[in-house]
């Protein structure tokens, strides 16, 4: 019987402990997190003129602040993604289990670079929000979307 206990008592502290650990500090994202299906995520807050300036220009500085994934990448897993998208980033998963990616497109020449940015929830289903990439679109470290539309700014919660 004591033995047992033991056996018992030393699985709930190992338990206990993996569970403490893992739980941590899952506010920091290396460069080598990934999503559930293995896609590279990019760190918050984001912000669209290092995506852009990454992909159009290829700078160094802009380029260490985002990983970009390549759209036929991204359409294995997401039905809902062109692959006539640009390279697009990953967040990281949102405390309520929301999927963020950011895709850049140009859909009529005069209208500029556009964002879309999809919202998947835990059951899949997928709220898209198409922005101007012009406006300098932030994503911060609470999953506010924060973006100028004229003289106003304008902020949309993920959570």
């Amino acid at each position: 019987m004591f033995r047992k206990y033991v056996f018992y008592t030393g699985w709930l502290l190992a338990t206990l402990s993996l569970s403490v650990s893992a739980c941590a500090d899952n506010t920091k994202v290396k460069k080598s997190d990934k999503n559930i299906h293995g896609l590279e995520l990019t760190h918050l807050p984001y912000n669209s003129s290092d995506h852009l300036k990454c992909i159009m220009k290829n700078e160094a500085n802009s380029c260490s602040k985002v990983n970009l994934v390549k759209s036929s990448n991204l359409t294995k897993y997401y039905s809902f993604i062109s692959p006539a998208y640009g390279d697009s980033i990953v967040l990281p998963e949102t405390d309520d289990s929301k999927q963020i990616i950011v895709s850049p497109f140009e859909d009529n020449e005069g209208e500029g670079p556009q964002l879309e940015i999809s919202i998947i929830n835990a059951f899949g289903v997928v709220e898209q929000k198409t922005i101007p990439a012009n406006k300098n679109v932030v994503i911060d470290k609470n999953y506010n979307l924060i973006y100028k539309d004229g003289n106003k700014e304008k902020i949309l919660k993920f959570k």
